[in-house]
């Protein structure tokens, strides 16, 4: 008998490693060992044992031997198709983006086109968001305008779409402008109707002043007459009015005219006369009081 139980190199590697080959092998080794007489008590039993054991020992690592010998072909052998396959993918990979990149490149500009459709429609519906907040007429002017532009743009399969997003969006901006104009009105009719209204009362107190100065001018002349009567003295010519009073009548030196001045002079004369002084004396002391020759003396127009 051999070193080992079966001659391994008469064996076919992907017979004993193919499914169920290596157990009919071992099953056959098996019987055969089982089947050898094995007497420990003697020294020639003790003997064969220690023999039959080393033979299944190197039978094992023979077994085991053809085994790794074939796995490590296979596995050179795989190596060697993965990198045939790997190129195979690579290349195959290469002609498929190229076969294919006329439909990727006209599928990504769809895309594109389709976008910046419909970014176009946010665009339109966003100037309809943001009508809510605008404030001045000049803000909605440039948003009309703004969708305007847009609606005259190329937009394809896109039209009646955006011809309705379009209508809807001025529909609303033009009457958030209307609204916003009409409050400008209103507020400018307001005002004017408040000036009106302050205007008015400026000249009914103005008038109220007036008639204030004239009967307070009318009471003291009436207070000075009454005083003169009691003291039963010529009355004097009444003290020129204060400003309130010539403000309250109306009259200014500048207003006074040349017909009311000779007047006030013709009173003044004929008061000189009753006095007893002559017209020519009367005329003089007027023209001389005219003339701001007498101090503290002035006519009052």
């Amino acid at each position: 008998m051999g070193t080992e139980l079966i001659e391994i190199e008469k064996l076919n590697a992907i017979d004993v490693f193919k499914e169920g080959g290596l157990d009919t092998i071992i099953a056959k080794i098996e019987d055969d060992c089982r089947a050898i007489h094995r007497d420990p008590t003697t020294q020639e039993g003790r003997d064969n044992i220690r023999s039959l054991a080393a033979k299944i020992a190197r039978t094992k690592t023979a077994l085991d031997d053809v085994g790794k010998n074939l796995t490590a072909d296979w596995k050179k052998k795989a190596r060697e198709v993965d990198v045939v396959r790997s190129a195979a993918w690579d290349r195959l990979e290469a002609l498929q983006k190229e076969i294919r990149k006329p439909l990727t490149d006209f599928e990504d500009a769809e895309k594109a086109r389709v976008k910046a459709h419909n970014e176009g429609l946010a665009q339109m519906r966003d100037y309809e968001a943001r009508s809510i907040s605008m404030q001045t007429l000049e803000e909605f002017n440039a948003a009309i305008a703004a969708v305007d532009a847009l609606l005259r743009r190329q937009w394809e399969e896109f039209a009646p779409t955006a011809a309705e997003v379009g209508e809807d969006v001025l529909k609303v901006l033009n009457a958030r402008k209307a609204e916003r104009e009409k409050y400008f009105a209103d507020q400018a009719e307001l005002a004017r109707l408040r000036k009106e209204n302050e205007e008015r009362q400026q000249r009914e107190r103005d008038e109220q002043i007036r008639r204030e100065g004239e009967e307070a001018g009318r009471e003291k002349e009436r207070q000075r007459l009454e005083a003169a009567r009691q003291a039963n003295v010529p009355p004097s010519p009444p003290p020129p009015p204060t400003l309130a009073e010539r403000e309250g009548s109306g009259e200014t030196p500048s207003s006074t005219s040349k017909s009311a001045k000779a007047k006030v002079n013709k009173a003044a004369a004929e008061a000189f006369e009753k006095l007893g002084f002559s017209t020519k004396q009367g005329v003089a002391i007027i023209t001389a009081i005219a003339q701001g020759k007498i101090p503290n003396v002035t006519i009052i127009y």
